[in-house]
């Protein structure tokens, strides 16, 4: 199976992996801080050197990244709201041409649940996945494949609209699902760790993704990112009650599950979607 390098770009830091893709083994790693000041002259020279380092481990066949924001039929990055330095770069084909890779880059929300669905062994063919970091981001995974309903991604299911009477979200609409369950929105009140912060963000989570079910019928729910990390598996019985207090009678028996993968799943995600599009030898289960 090959060797893939794997590159996972966040809004405070890039992860970047040598990748056996056939064991999701990450045999190299660097990091290169990232933020929304950075420009792309100083980004890419700094991901180019930590891509060398990590690939003189092994001897990769192929590079794949995870990008947040959306891109263009050119591959070239178009929106990047937390890294608006980067906007019309072609960043996997830049890193990979002095290397003579094939490439490929992705929605990095995308990446993360090919990654669970590729590597985290939840033994179901369609897999959603939830991340809960500053925002709300969420893919899914259906008999190996991708859902692509809007843009090429799930669109941006962190504001659908839960609560009319609710404030104004970062967004501009009100009542999002956002303003209850974020990231920003749940440090706003004192943080995950407090009692009754807890509770209230997993009664509209659990909302939510009575609502998610219903959109995209999963088998299994995995619930990644910091703000779930630091809940822990209480955090996530509470979700799970919720959810199973919400959502219609046949969506009950959907598992939660917290990330198997954690903080690796963008780098494998990334990997092995570059593996399957340009080798024969790795491919996706159904």
């Amino acid at each position: 199976m090959p060797l893939v390098i794997g590159i996972d770009i966040g809004g405070t830091s890039a992860r970047i992996g040598l990748v056996d893709t056939a064991t999701a083994a990450i045999l190299a790693r660097e990091v290169v801080p990232t933020g929304y000041d950075s420009r792309a002259e100083t980004l890419m020279p700094a991901f180019r050197a930590a891509v060398s380092r990590v690939a003189a481990e092994g001897a990769a066949v192929a590079l794949g990244v995870g990008m947040p924001g959306l891109q263009d039929s050119a591959g070239r990055v178009t929106e990047a709201s937390n890294l608006p330095g980067l906007c019309g770069v072609a960043i996997d084909r830049e890193l990979a041409r002095d290397f003579g890779w094939p490439s490929c880059m992705e929605n990095d929300l995308n990446a993360l649940a090919f990654g669970e669905s590729r590597y985290g062994n939840y033994g179901v063919t369609r897999l959603l996945v939830v991340a809960l970091g500053t925002g709300i981001g969420a893919a899914a995974v259906a008999n190996g494949e991708l859902l692509r309903p809007a843009g090429g991604s799930l669109g941006d299911p962190g504001h659908i609209v839960v609560d009319a009477h609710g404030a104004t979200c970062r967004c501009g609409a009100r009542g999002c699902l956002e303003t209850k369950v974020s990231g920003w929105s749940i440090g706003e009140r004192g943080g995950i760790e407090k009692p009754e912060v807890a509770a209230d963000a997993a009664m509209w989570l659990g909302m939510g993704l009575a609502t998610f079910c219903v959109l995209y019928e999963p088998q299994a729910v995995v619930l990644g990112g910091k703000v779930c990390a630091a809940g822990g598996q209480p955090f996530l019985a509470d979700v799970a009650g919720q959810l199973k207090s919400f959502c219609q009678p046949r969506f009950r028996s959907v598992p939660l599950y917290l990330s198997r993968l954690g903080d690796d799943a963008g780098i494998l995600g990334a990997a092995a979607l570059a593996a399957r599009k340009w080798t024969s030898a790795d491919t996706c289960p159904t």
